[in-house]
């Protein structure tokens, strides 16, 4: 039987907190690139028109935030990112394995749907559909958001027509066709993403993860996010200060910290952390920072970060005044593969080499399809404006007497240590994008 194979690329980018790029801070091609990308953006139609806030995509997306911090404990355990800054996008890498679900037969479609916490939902498809525009209505009015999907066929594949509708109709998908190993379609493909990603993200193909001969199917998803910070609560260039920040190891490095004095947040802290929300323009997202107290580690925390504390931590927080917030501006990029981690949650069927038989609903077996990678790519930045993002992939409850205690009338937060913290929107909670800072000067 020949093998061929299915090249699933789930692209992801976050800028968080920022205006545009100073022509001091980046080079004259990726200025080049971003002008354009930035011009293009204009023709992008809008998205998810007919979606509906319906049951189904709250559901999703109770599921999509579990899926996070699923990912994130895999994530955290890996070699590479031991005691590293980690960033990626769960909502991005959700709604690429939901394209990848669709065509998914067999044990690879039981496990999929337990990685993605689908089992048993009647309308997959839709709940997709109402979820992604159910988060897109709701921010951008507010601020500027895209979610793109695209599906690259080869033109050798054998792609069943039901599936082209599928993805079309679930999550608006454009489709391409070509010769998929040709320099033309992978210029193509670049700069499909860098436009969907504004120009944060120019490229996916490169020369690590060419397509081949025996390629038949990319899938691609990019999610760009940009809002400045709502009203009175920006952070004022004269107030950042170089100041310490304590690492892991208790080294401390200089780093450039923004304050802001007073105003009132939604705020909780308890004996072991103390966590703060700093909304964007007119609330429609939240910046949420969980602080491990100087007594507890951050590893401590991050065992307690579950979806069931998640949720009592964000209905317990309370408007509370503020005397200090001090947090690091922060610009980084990740990227990586999450082959591994996706197997580690348990989807191992798809990436099956010896027996291919789990993306029958793709082509019904003709071409032996696997998937091949799933790479993550991302992009944060955070800083006195507000926030930008693109992107192109036995739990103990918290004792709810001590999580619902009353704050102190006026709190400081100081971020000057590692901590965690994630983005999602005010109406679902639905996660965007979410990691750790271990270290602001990491790039």
């Amino acid at each position: 039987m020949t093998k061929i194979t299915c090249l699933l690329l789930a692209s992801w980018l976050l800028t968080a907190c920022g205006g545009e790029k100073k022509p001091t801070e980046t080079n004259t091609a990726d200025t080049t690139k971003a002008e354009a990308a930035s011009k293009a953006k204009e023709a992008i139609a809008p998205r998810f028109t007919k979606a509906e806030n319906t049951e189904g995509a709250q559901k999703l997306a109770t599921q999509n935030n579990q899926f996070a911090l699923n990912f994130y404990t895999k994530l955290k355990n890996e070699k590479a990112q031991q005691g590293r800054n980690m960033f990626f996008s769960p909502f991005s890498l959700h709604t690429a394995l939901g394209m990848l679900y669709v065509g998914t037969t067999n044990v690879g479609k039981s496990e999929l749907a337990k990685v993605l916490g689908v089992e048993g939902a009647a309308e997959i498809g839709k709940d997709f559909y109402n979820l992604q525009g159910a988060v897109l209505n709701h921010i951008s009015p507010h601020a500027e958001i895209a979610l793109s999907n695209a599906l690259w066929i080869s033109d050798k594949a054998n792609t069943l027509p039901a599936y082209q509708k599928a993805v079309q109709e679930d999550f608006e998908t454009e489709i391409f066709k070509g010769k998929l190993d040709s320099p033309e379609a992978t210029q193509q493909i670049n700069d499909w993403v860098n436009k969907n990603t504004r120009g944060r993200i120019p490229t996916i193909i490169e020369n690590d993860n060419q397509p081949n001969a025996f390629t038949r199917l990319i899938l691609l998803n990019a999610l760009y996010f940009k809002s400045t910070w709502a009203s009175g609560y920006e952070f004022e260039e004269a107030n950042t200060k170089e100041g310490d920040f304590t690492l892991v190891s208790t080294a401390k490095v200089k780093a450039q910290m923004m304050n802001r004095y007073g105003g009132k947040y939604n705020y909780l802290e308890t004996a072991d952390m103390q966590m703060i929300a700093i909304p964007y323009k007119n609330y429609a997202s939240c910046l949420y920072i969980i602080l491990p107290k100087a007594t507890t580690s951050l590893p401590a925390l991050e065992a307690s970060f579950t979806p069931e504390n998640i949720k009592l931590w964000l209905s317990t927080m309370k408007h509370t005044d503020a005397e200090l917030i001090t947090i690091p501006k922060v610009a980084l990029k990740t990227h990586f593969p999450a082959n591994d981690i996706l197997k580690n949650m348990g989807a191992k069927a798809i990436f099956d080499t010896i027996k291919p038989i789990h993306l029958l609903g793709i082509d019904n077996g003709a071409d032996s399809l696997f998937v091949k990678s799933v790479i993550h790519k991302t992009f944060l930045k955070i800083n006195e404006k507000g926030a930008e993002a693109a992107a192109i992939t036995e739990e103990k409850l918290e004792n709810p007497k001590e999580e619902a205690r009353q704050p102190p009338k006026k709190f400081s937060f100081i971020a000057n240590r590692p901590y965690m913290f994630f983005i999602a929107d005010t109406n679902l909670k639905t996660m965007l994008f979410m990691g750790r800072i271990m270290n602001p000067l990491e790039k």
